[in-house]
């Protein structure tokens, strides 16, 4: 059965039990699958909005009655930390807006942006306009929804890190890139960016993050020491990261990926593919 039709089995189901509860003046019972019914219809709007507000953590953010502009000039070349993210407002005056704040810089205009799939963009048209490049994005989204299958064989010291020390920077320049080394390094400590290390004989061979946005939690900074993967230490830190995230946050937690054998690792740590029903894309300017 097509996505969309199931969509609309489970909605009109909920909304029949329901409505048999109600009549059976069990309100409480009421209350709770409604709230279900909520959490699900709201997620693709809980990560769209994380999605625009995560590099509050290493960027600076420019408020906007349209949106908002992150802009990082020390890394300039960080998709990341420089771009803006549209919600609303009118094509033509948003776009010049961009383009003036962004030169002003000296940095490249890039925007962000994501929408209902059913729904045409009135941006698209106005970039491709003014010659900016436009990139669909591949990735694909996941919530944590079942038991892990993982088997954590690996011999491996979990830490749990506020800031990365100089062993994680070096590990993040030489294994990814100079531009990943300064966006962690960037990083603002804050009680909802929890950093952890797993690390053999004291060196520090695998990385990720978990930051609480509001109502979900989003994995970043995923990273193995280009000497060391293919030993099982992503899939055993994946495995502390799900049980980090339940002890310590507890709401839900969401991570993207397009590459094929993350993917595999994290399904098999009980991570399921979502359809958000949106259109995500990214442009930049020529």
């Amino acid at each position: 059965m097509p996505a969309a039709s199931k969509n609309s089995a489970f909605i009109a189901t909920a909304f029949h039990l329901l409505h048999l509860i109600i009549r059976a003046n069990g309100e409480l019972v009421a209350l709770l699958i409604a709230g279900l019914y909520s959490q699900a219809m709201n997620i693709a709007e809980q990560i769209i909005r994380a999605e625009s507000t995560f590099p509050c953590g290493f960027s600076n953010a420019k408020q906007c009655p349209w949106g908002v502009m992150y802009h990082n000039v020390d890394i300039p070349d960080s998709h990341d930390s420089n771009h803006a993210w549209i919600f609303s407002g009118d094509p033509q005056q948003v776009i010049s807006e961009i383009e003036d704040f962004y030169r002003d810089k000296g940095i490249s205009p890039r925007v962000r942006r994501a929408f209902p799939a059913a729904q045409s963009d009135p941006f698209g048209k106005v970039l491709e306009d003014r010659l900016f490049s436009i990139e669909q994005d591949k990735n694909r989204f996941f919530l944590h929804r079942g038991a892990s299958q993982i088997d954590a064989t690996a011999d491996l010291e979990i830490r749990s890190l506020k800031t990365p020390d100089a062993d994680m920077l070096d590990m993040f320049e030489h294994s990814d890139s100079l531009r990943g080394r300064l966006v962690l390094e960037s990083r603002k400590a804050t009680a909802d960016y929890h950093l952890l290390a797993g690390c053999i004989d004291g060196k520090i061979v695998v990385a990720a993050s978990l930051e609480s946005l509001g109502d979900v939690t989003r994995v970043d900074d995923v990273l193995t020491d280009i000497k060391h993967r293919g030993c099982g230490y992503a899939r055993r830190l994946t495995q502390a990261l799900v049980e980090y995230h339940y002890e310590h946050i507890g709401n839900q937690l969401y991570l993207y990926a397009d590459n094929p054998t993350a993917i595999r690792i994290y399904i098999e740590a009980g991570f399921e593919e979502v359809d958000l029903a949106t259109t995500w894309y990214q442009a930049a300017a020529e």
